[in-house]
C-alpha cells in the first residue's frame, strides 16, 4: 500500500478493532463484516499535517478514522479555507458524490492518526450486494447531513458566542456520545485558528469569545483539553439540541 501521506502500515484485525469494542459506537451488522474485510486494503498511520484527500485529485480509497483527529475543508484560490467539519474516531469518509473519483474537498490530519483504508470500487460493489451495508452507509450520511445543517446555522445566523459554544458542545458530546450530566471534559487538539476557519470568524474574535465563556463559568480550553463546566447553561445559550450527536455506526 503506497501513499505519500502514509508514514507506515500496521496490522489490524477487523474483528478485534478497538472501535468495535467502544461502548459509545455501534458496529456494523455481522453479515456485512466479511464484505467489508474483502474491500479493506489495510491500515495506515499518518502524521499531523498530512493530507489524506486533496480536492480535485482522484482517490480510490475510503477511510475509517480509528484514532486521532482530522478535518475536512475547502480552500479558495487566495488561500482562505473553510473547515467543513472535524473527523473523530469512528468517522467514515471518502465516498465522494455523483460517482466521480475526484475529491470535492480535502482532508488534513490535526494529530497523528490511524486510518483503516478500503478500496473504493470494491466497497461500492459490496454496498450494491449487501442492502444492510448500504443502509448503514445511508444512516451515516443522514447523520452527517444533520450536522452540516447545524454548521450552516453556526456560520449564517448564530452570534459568535453562540456559534463557538455550539461547536464546543458538539465536539465534546461527540466524544462522549451525549453521556454527560452537568459537566463535560474531553481532548481538544484543535486551535483557535481551526475554530475560526470552521465558523467564519477571525482567530482574534474566537479568542475573545473563549475568554468570555471562561469568565462566565461556561467553558474553558487549554493544554489541548476542553472543559464544559455547565452543559445545560451553555446548551440554553446556544439553543443546542444533541440529537445529531447520538451513537453512530462503525464501518
Amino acid at each position: 500500500m503506497s501513499r505519500n501521506w502514509c508514514d507506515r502500515t500496521i496490522e489490524m484485525d477487523c474483528a478485534k478493532c478497538r472501535l468495535r469494542r467502544h461502548a459509545t459506537l455501534t458496529p456494523e451488522p455481522v453479515p456485512g463484516l466479511e464484505l467489508i474485510r474483502k474491500s479493506r486494503v489495510g491500515s495506515c498511520v499518518a502524521r499531523p499535517g498530512a493530507r489524506i484527500c486533496i480536492e480535485g485529485e482522484p482517490s480510490t480509497g475510503i477511510f475509517t478514522l480509528v484514532s486521532g483527529w482530522a478535518f475536512r475543508y475547502k480552500r479558495l484560490h487566495d488561500g482562505r479555507r473553510q473547515i467543513l467539519d472535524f473527523r473523530l474516531p469512528g468517522d467514515f469518509f471518502g465516498l465522494g458524490h455523483g460517482g466521480s473519483q475526484a475529491q470535492d474537498h480535502s482532508v488534513e490530519c490535526i494529530t497523528p492518526v490511524v486510518l483503516c483504508v478500503f478500496d473504493k470500487p470494491q466497497f461500492e460493489g459490496a454496498m450494491q450486494s449487501d442492502p444492510a451495508l448500504a443502509a448503514l452507509v445511508r444512516r451515516i450520511l443522514r447523520a452527517e447531513e444533520g450536522a452540516m445543517f447545524e454548521h450552516l446555522v453556526d456560520i449564517g445566523r448564530r452570534s459568535a458566542t453562540e456559534a463557538v459554544g455550539h461547536m464546543l458542545l458538539e465536539l465534546c458530546l461527540r466524544q462522549r456520545q451525549g453521556r454527560v450530566s452537568r459537566g463535560c471534559s474531553c481532548q481538544f487538539p484543535i486551535t483557535q485558528l481551526h475554530l475560526a476557519d470552521a465558523l467564519g470568524l477571525t482567530a482574534t474574535h474566537v479568542n475573545r469569545v473563549l475568554r468570555k465563556l471562561r469568565e462566565d463559568g461556561l467553558a474553558s480550553v487549554g493544554d489541548q483539553r476542553l472543559v464544559i463546566h455547565n452543559v445545560a447553561r451553555l446548551s440554553d445559550l446556544c439553543e443546542f439540541n444533541d440529537r445529531y450527536t447520538t451513537r453512530m455506526p462503525v464501518i
